[in-house]
């Protein structure tokens, strides 16, 4: 019988078995199954199109490569966040959650989170294409002073089965 580590991909899979240590088991592993909503796709496409026609229009060299690049970069927006969500891994052990997430350059970040952050859980549901994709989020990030402070949910997104990992999470 497969584990549940195993979900994951032989990289993403070897990536979290790194992770853990001695005694350590892995009791839920997945993916992000879904990412930016299609509307906001959508929308950084047609963005991304009228750029290009700007960027080809523009009679001033730099600007309009510039719109050219700013073009093309939200057309591939989809391709890009589908790419870093392939190379995204949750995994929950019977210590501490672990997130494996790509970050600039081919390089992967991860973090994990004990027992003291995974105690005030909150769950969102998400009715997704006909599917039931939730987030569970379990920490904000704060990054930046003054009017840059931003503040970033971080958690296990757009997942199949939230309901139960929370209960797993709990017991």
């Amino acid at each position: 019988m497969a584990s549940a580590i195993d979900r994951l991909g032989p990289e993403l899979a070897a990536r979290v078995r790194h992770e853990l240590q001695a005694g350590e088991e892995v009791v839920w592993a997945s993916r992000p199954q879904r990412g930016a909503p299609a509307w906001f796709l959508a929308v950084a496409g047609l963005f991304g199109v009228i750029a290009i026609i700007v960027g080809i229009l523009t009679l001033v060299f730099v600007v309009g490569i510039f719109f050219l690049a700013i073009g093309l970069l939200f057309i591939m927006l989809p391709r890009i966040q589908a790419g870093m969500l392939k190379r995204t891994a949750y995994a929950l052990t019977d210590r501490r959650a672990i997130i494996v997430e790509p970050t600039m350059f081919g390089y992967r970040s991860t973090r994990s989170f004990g027992p003291a952050a995974l105690g005030s859980v909150q769950r969102r549901d998400y009715p997704w294409r006909g599917q039931q994709l939730d987030d569970l989020i379990f920490a904000r990030e704060v990054t930046g002073q003054g009017e840059s402070t931003r503040s970033q949910e971080v958690g296990f997104i757009g997942i199949a089965d939230a309901r139960q990992v929370e209960e797993l999470i709990r017991q």
